[in-house]
């Protein structure tokens, strides 16, 4: 199953006559009840899985919590981390067993191919003159598909396995939208692909708090670089909602801690911040899908029913070396990686990793622990980790420089860190617009010039060049 081609986005967008409907107070009425059902069970699901990896994470990785090199503890974190493993692998059966069952292939990778597929399929059915173009979407599992899906993703990352939960929830908001419609008899294309839009829109702020860049992403991912108002506003109005839920009833806390900067940009920021993005982030990103080609190649020997199994004893061989010989905790290797990212963001990250050497071992290792995840059958995403990649490479860029003598009186760690994470957005998964909207959102304005010379440039430089798949 294959992402649809640039051509077929754009031609269906163009096709796209949504922005010419004029609802009337009955359709609007009934589009904004159901847009906000919609946003609150995406929600509820999204809120689930993300509670379920947490407390997992918190209970695998806090023996590794006292500190570096800690050799009154290193006994007891060699037991914890034979745990590790051991949970790593059960997962990785479990995974493998359940996979043998109809309806749970449907639901391993990342799910957003899959989640494009259900969209357009509206489209093609609509061309061929089908009387009721979403009868095709609706003989499908919907929330069936979406709780399968939360429960394979919790499997793969929350025992252990590396990779987002970005992805998964693409297609969890997809399902349950879909599912909404069919109980409530909705017959317009168009009216479900709104929908649709609205549920991943409510899973990504859930994931990353960041109502705009949400529903920007949304709108990016379906179309391409084209934006469809009227779909476009029903996944802002979701977006809200579920931010909203979000603070008022989770109290949930930014991504990361707003590091103001100066007004005030030398030119050496915008030099090395384009610099850091095209030369060392992007392809960093764009290595790690290089990546998951050749291990793809590697995991189709191991038979079909034991690839999990086998991914999973993968996955925790990285983690476990890397902590071996270089006494690198697991929780920077394993699992989704945001903290870490967030770690070296806001330097709070171990002393001893805050140099160029440890933080390149981490990038390697964690690019090697998702590959095998993902390429094994597991149901995880690829934003977050090609935000790691690109953030802690960015990181890597400005150590080095110091540790190389070069003098960095005016240029700050974050102008690296954020442009190699937006960067990576824009190389990895083609959404420039929505990489500087969460640098606005997820780090603050005053970060966002660099940032966004180096997306555009990147952007440019990755097209031109035909890396985009």
């Amino acid at each position: 199953m294959h992402k649809p081609d640039k051509n077929f986005l754009h031609m269906r967008a163009n096709e796209d006559r949504s922005h010419l409907i004029t609802e009337d107070w009955g359709a609007l009425f009934r589009n904004l009840f159901l847009t906000t059902l919609v946003a609150i069970t995406t929600w509820c699901f999204t809120t689930v899985l993300l509670w379920a990896n947490h407390h997992a994470h918190t209970w695998l990785f806090h023996p590794f919590k006292d500190g570096f090199s800690n050799p009154t503890h290193h006994h007891f974190n060699f037991n914890a981390m034979w745990m590790i493993l051991g949970v790593l692998i059960l997962g990785g059966i479990i995974r493998d067993i359940l996979l043998r069952f109809s309806g749970w292939p449907d639901v391993k990778g990342d799910g957003v191919r899959s989640a494009l597929k259900e969209f357009y399929q509206a489209y093609q059915e609509q061309l061929r003159g089908t009387p009721n173009p979403n009868e095709l979407r609706y003989q499908k599992p919907t929330f069936m598909a979406a709780i399968r899906r939360i429960i394979l993703t919790f499997l793969t990352v929350g025992t252990g396995g590396s990779g987002g939960v970005e992805g998964p929830a693409i297609p969890v908001g997809e399902s349950i939208a879909s599912g909404w419609s069919k109980l409530f008899k909705i017959a317009s294309p168009d009216d479900l692909r709104l929908l649709q839009m609205s549920g991943i829109s409510a899973a990504f702020v859930t994931l990353l708090n960041a109502p705009y860049m949400a529903a920007i992403f949304a709108s990016e991912v379906i179309f391409s670089d084209r934006f469809i108002y009227r779909p476009l506003f029903y996944s802002l109005v979701a977006a809200i909602i579920a931010y909203f839920l979000n603070n008022h009833f989770l109290h949930v806390a930014p991504l990361f801690t707003f590091r103001p900067h100066a007004q005030f940009y030398p030119p050496s920021e915008y030099l090395y911040a384009t610099f850091t993005a095209i030369l060392i982030s992007a392809p960093a990103a764009l290595g790690l899908r290089l990546l998951f080609k050749k291990l793809r190649i590697i995991v189709k020997i191991v038979p079909m029913p034991l690839q999990a199994t086998v991914g999973a004893i993968l996955t925790g061989a990285v983690a476990f070396i890397v902590w071996s010989i270089w006494d690198i905790p697991p929780e920077h290797i394993l699992g989704v990686g945001e903290k870490t990212l967030s770690a070296v963001y806001e330097g709070t990250l171990d002393i001893h990793l805050q140099q160029w050497w440890p933080l390149l071992i981490i990038v390697l290792a964690k690019a090697l622990a998702t590959g095998f995840t993902l390429m094994a059958g597991g149901s995880a995403g690829l934003l977050i980790p090609s935000m790691f990649m690109g953030g802690i490479s960015g990181a890597i860029v400005y150590y080095a420089l110091l540790a190389i003598g070069v003098q960095l009186p005016l240029v700050t760690p974050e102008v690296f860190i954020v442009s190699g994470v937006a960067s990576a957005l824009v190389a990895v998964i083609e959404v420039p617009i929505a990489a500087i909207a969460f640098v606005l959102e997820g780090f603050g304005a005053s970060l966002a010039p660099p940032a966004i010379a180096a997306c555009v440039l990147c952007h440019m430089v990755v097209k031109r060049l035909r890396l985009y798949s």
